[in-house]
């Protein structure tokens, strides 16, 4: 078979036709490329907002982590953990003023800055990061300055809260009587409490009622039972709403300090019962050894008598627990120091000197009695608490609390 090909010269329009295409050829490809660089830039931009976002809320969450110490600590944490981050290859630089420390509303999904000094209590931080001409670090773009524009500004936020423990440094966990008192909080890391610097985390909670004379007053919350009331909600100033679980608490170990303790530290002269009870009276001072001193008898201090603490030291108390007199002498002035554990049935601690104590007695009916010029500073759980006293005055120590959250470890909330 032949085939005849036949060819002949574009003349005429056939040739514009051919110009045209080229042309509208070089108009596609220079979309196209528009298209490429817009998109190229486009997804840069949206990797680097992605490694600022998550350079922001790991900010965020390490300043509220550190809220408890203070808003300087909150706000150096935040700084150092985005400068752990990069975005687009350059590590992540937050200045003071781009950490926020103030209060997240769940209610209304709201953040309201707290100025520095301010007496209202902070539970979050709000952080910014940013990449902008107005700090020196524009996002600079690969395509774009074809088109005329060589970097973008990105900026991105974040809000981390904390949250508090559901219940408080005050618990009883059948009910909690406070006479005469007022509530407040403060953080024995920080110094000694003092009156000017006394803050608002006083929280008190319990599975039944909770009553205090019109002469008190709560600076915190103060929590009832799921079907029980507050006496006095107006003289509280945190939240009176009735809890929606029960709080169950882990007994007192009292095996790990009968096998292994420092008994043998404690001066034989002041032992009774066997050596099971320790006694203070007369003019008897006994000071201890920093340790952990198991009694299954219990204690008991009167008349001038008086122990001293020196150290961290752990009391687990059995029997009859009396303290009366001089009473038990924290010298540290750090409740964080005597942790004193309960599994007798009722217990009345006073005496002329301010306590300073962790108390977990989840067994225990427990007086505390204050004198005129003393207080009760710490935190304490007992199965009934009960503050004797015409002027009672108990200052929840808020370090107890950061220590891996250690009331709501031991006093959880269960349907």
């Amino acid at each position: 078979m032949i085939t005849i090909l036949s060819f002949r010269r574009l003349t005429g329009p056939d040739r514009n036709r051919r110009g045209v295409i080229t042309i509208l050829a070089a108009v596609c490809l220079m979309v196209v490329i528009a298209f490429l660089t817009f998109s190229v830039d486009l997804g840069y931009l949206v990797v680097v907002e992605s490694e600022l976002q998550n350079a922001a809320d790991s900010a965020a969450a390490s300043g509220a982590r550190a809220l408890p110490h203070g808003r300087s600590a909150a706000i150096a944490a935040a700084k150092t953990w985005a400068a752990k981050n990069t975005a687009g290859g350059t590590a992540v630089v937050v200045e003071n003023q781009d950490v926020e420390v103030g209060v997240w509303d769940d209610a209304t999904a709201t953040f309201t800055v707290v100025p520095a000094g301010s007496s209202t209590s902070a539970n979050a931080v709000r952080v910014t990061c940013r990449r902008t001409a107005a700090r020196g670090n524009p996002i600079q773009l690969f395509f774009a300055p074809l088109l005329g524009s060589n970097s973008a500004d990105l900026s991105v936020k974040a809000t981390a809260k904390i949250e508090r423990d559901i219940c408080g440094l005050f618990i009883g966990l059948e009910s909690v009587d406070i006479q005469n008192a007022v509530v407040d909080s403060y953080r024995s890391e920080d110094g000694p409490y003092l009156d000017v610097w006394a803050r608002n985390n006083g929280d008190v909670c319990s599975n039944g009622d909770i009553d205090f004379s019109p002469n008190g007053f709560v600076h915190g919350d103060a929590r009832p039972g799921i079907s029980d009331s507050v006496s006095h909600p107006a003289k509280v100033s945190g939240s009176v709403e009735p809890l929606d679980k029960v709080i169950q608490c882990d007994p007192v170990d009292t095996a790990g300090p009968a096998a292994s303790n420092d008994n043998h530290l404690l001066p034989s002269w002041a032992l009774t019962d066997g050596g099971k009870r320790l006694v203070a009276e007369g003019q008897t001072v006994i000071t201890l050894l920093p340790g952990t001193y198991y009694l299954p008898k219990g204690l008991r201090v009167a008349g001038n008598g008086q122990i001293i603490i020196t150290g961290p030291t752990k009391l687990v108390l059995g029997g009859n627990v009396s303290v009366e007199g001089g009473g038990l002498v924290n010298a540290a002035l750090a409740p964080e120091n005597l942790r004193i554990e309960m599994v007798s049935s009722s217990a009345r601690i006073a005496g002329s000197a301010s306590l300073y104590a962790d108390i977990y007695a989840p067994s225990t009916d427990l007086t505390v009695a204050t004198s005129q010029h003393g207080a009760f500073y710490g935190g304490i759980v007992a199965r009934k608490i009960k503050m004797e006293g015409s002027v009672a005055r108990l200052h929840g120590d808020e370090s107890l609390r950061d220590h891996f959250d250690t009331y709501t470890s031991r006093a959880s909330l269960r349907q």
